[in-house]
């Protein structure tokens, strides 16, 4: 087949770009394995539990990936002619064409909506892979650091010296992993949004029709969602992600100032503790501007996506999202004020408790230097990994599913979204949570209700 068939006018045939992201993905993939494989191996040089576990939950998200595109990219969709529309001619027996002069070959819509759904878990795998190798390469990137500090200090290097280097290995963490998830944030919107411009049908005498591509109508509303989500998870992640590389900045520096050899508790001086000059009401008056202007640009964004505008109630859109927000908001303070301690999560029995003062009181056999070493909160981080790994088997069955059977293009569109939009985004925000930070760094209070621990 010399054309792909399921291109339209979407302008990107994934049938023909799936060798190409297979062989990307497969590349990612070696790397995560070859980083896996180095920390394992220097296991005992002070290598991060956290950021291996992190590197091998990639592993199977970037192989999958790379399976999923090598399967599409042995597809061949067949295609029908269309039918042309006639009405009797001027001579009895004749018949006269309406539409067209000739019959013309188009793709199956109900055999490249299925190949649209299988790409779209695929591509997201792809990114959440990616952002996951990013964002390891920060966490290894600052566990060198610290094993960097140790060595300056053994050598006599100036206190500022051990300060500036690890500092520099903090924000280049940092900015790895803000093109982790911001960047792959981004991505998934364009995916999203190319997805449902291919697959999204228009109403005929009451009945859904799915029409080949250059016909295809995309209502407003489900594009609008999207990119007001995506923008969401693009400032949030960009917010944490900002926020906890400046809390991993204040306690380099307090770890410098405090350090003296013997002393392995290193918290924050109250000097260098990043001062709260904004209220809580002027917090949530600044987030309230930042989702108007967010949807704003929404409604531009969707307004240029699709062929149906979206009524130019821009006003009516701000305004509801904007007071549901605040709902939303006041709903939330009042749960955490009247219940928030029955949510509170019970004290275990006291064996490990008493197992830790008995390890404090036992000698030390650490290194003098190791008190320069800081505790970095991975907050997250473990409940990320698991994510990450069952999204890479959820969208192979999924994916594998779609090839059995046909499922009602609804469905089909709406578990395609949830396996390949929703539930990587909240992996990217997982990950931004998962940003090396402080030990004095906290949660919201909401994620550590029982139940809500497991959320990416």
């Amino acid at each position: 087949m010399d054309q792909d068939p399921c291109v339209g006018n979407i302008g990107w045939s994934v049938l023909e770009g799936a060798a190409a992201d297979s062989t990307l993905a497969g590349v990612l993939a070696g790397f995560l394995i070859v980083a896996a494989t180095s920390l394992l191996v220097q296991w005992n040089d002070r290598s991060d539990s956290d950021t291996f576990a992190l590197f091998a939950s990639g592993i199977p998200a970037l192989t999958l990936s790379s399976y999923l595109f090598s399967v599409l990219s042995g597809t061949k969709p067949p295609t029908k002619p269309d039918i042309l529309i006639v009405s009797p001619g001027t001579k009895p027996g004749f018949f006269s064409v309406v539409s067209g002069t000739k019959p013309e070959t188009h793709p199956d819509p109900h055999v490249c909506g299925p190949v649209w759904s299988q790409w779209l878990p695929a591509f997201a795998l792809l990114l959440i892979g990616a952002a996951v190798l990013l964002c390891g390469l920060g966490w290894a990137l600052v566990s060198y650091s610290d094993n960097l500090a140790v060595k300056l200090i053994e050598n006599n290097q100036p206190m500022k010296k051990v300060e500036h280097r690890r500092r520099f290995f903090i924000n280049l963490s940092g900015w790895l992993s803000l093109g982790g998830t911001a960047a792959m944030a981004c991505w998934l919107i364009a995916a999203n949004v190319i997805y449902l411009k291919a697959n999204t049908g228009t109403v005929v005498d009451g009945e859904t029709k799915y029409l080949p591509f250059e016909f295809l109508h995309t209502k407003w509303y489900p594009m609008f969602f999207v990119f007001l989500f995506g923008l969401y998870v693009v400032v949030r992640s960009t917010y944490l992600i900002t926020s906890r590389t400046r809390a991993a900045r204040r306690e380099n520096i307090a770890s410098c100032i405090r350090y003296a050899p013997g002393v392995y508790e290193s918290h924050t001086p109250p000097e260098v503790r990043e001062g709260k000059h904004v209220t809580r009401v002027a917090r949530e008056i600044c987030a309230a501007a930042v989702i108007a202007i967010g949807t704003l640009l929404a409604d531009y964004l969707t307004n240029q996506a699709v062929n149906e505008k979206s009524s130019g109630a821009t006003a009516w859109h701000i305004g509801i999202v904007v007071v549901i927000y605040v709902i939303a908001r006041l709903t939330y303070r009042g749960v955490v004020h009247f219940f928030g301690s029955t949510f509170v999560p019970e004290r275990r029995a006291p064996s490990f408790d008493e197992a830790d003062v008995k390890i404090r009181q036992t000698p030390s056999t650490e290194k003098l230097e190791d008190a320069i070493r800081i505790k970095y909160s991975p907050i997250r981080l473990s409940a990320t990994s698991y994510h990450v790994a069952f999204l890479a088997i959820l969208g192979t069955v999924f994916a594998a599913a779609l090839t059995q059977g046909q499922l009602l293009p609804p469905w089909r569109i709406g578990l395609s979204l949830l396996v390949g939009g929703l539930y990587p985004a909240g992996m990217l925000l997982g990950l931004s949570y998962a940003v090396p930070a402080g030990p004095d760094t906290k949660l919201p209070d909401w994620k550590t209700w029982p139940g809500f621990r497991v959320l990416p």
